[in-house]
């Protein structure tokens, strides 16, 4: 359950960033990545989803990318209640 919403948040964060899909300025491979991105992608995948991101967006604006995460602790607090 707690890796499904971290992997929906993930895929929201990418939906509002579509337009890098359309992008002349990422290649084949990165827009592969951006198909993979779901709430069953692999564990590698997820891993590597926020990093990536921050490299995209990077490479469409020309400027270094900060992504904040809000609530990030939310699932992990809601672990720790299950036990």
């Amino acid at each position: 359950m707690t890796r499904y919403k971290i992997c929906q948040f993930i895929v929201n964060l990418y939906a509002k960033h579509s337009y890098l899909k359309d992008s002349e300025r990422l290649n084949s491979m990165e827009k592969s990545f951006i198909d993979r991105v779901s709430v069953d992608m692999n564990d590698a995948d997820a891993t590597l989803a926020l990093y990536q991101l921050s490299n995209f967006l990077y490479k469409y604006y020309g400027k270094k990318v900060i992504i904040l995460l809000d609530e990030y602790d939310t699932p992990t607090r809601q672990i720790r209640g299950l036990f």
